[in-house]
């Protein structure tokens, strides 16, 4: 059963903005998201726009809006393939408890100019 459902879109430029500035790189991405950016520096500011994304997605999806879900709260990882995956803690894994939510699906999709991320939170009935 679908638990919620959220999307967002961060123009590429507006994260580019955010590079310089340590204290917003550490504030909303965990330290495993930021050896994966540093893993990838050709990749970093698409991985970055995209976690973003998806953290703004999943806030929506909680129907929380980020107040109700902390950035540093949630990890978007990759596995092994390249397939994102979210490690959530804190009071984004408290909320995904108690909607039910067991299983997180996250989609993530760049174009020149754009990290578009959408998640669908799915759950037992």
């Amino acid at each position: 059963m679908i638990k919620g459902v959220g999307i967002d879109m961060v123009p590429l430029a507006q994260m580019q903005r955010q590079l310089p500035h340590e204290h917003f790189i550490r504030r909303v991405f965990t330290a495993d998201e930021r050896a994966m950016f540093d893993r990838e520096p050709h990749r970093r500011l698409a991985r970055m726009a995209g976690n973003f994304a998806v953290k703004e997605a999943l806030s929506k999806a909680l129907g929380t809006g980020l107040a109700g879900c902390p950035l540093g709260d949630v990890s978007v990882l990759r596995n092994e393939s390249g397939a994102p995956y979210v490690q959530a803690a804190g009071r984004a894994a408290q909320k995904l408890s108690e909607l039910g939510a067991t299983k997180i699906w996250v989609s993530i999709t760049n174009t020149q100019d754009m990290a578009i991320a959408q998640v669908i939170l799915e759950g037992e009935e």
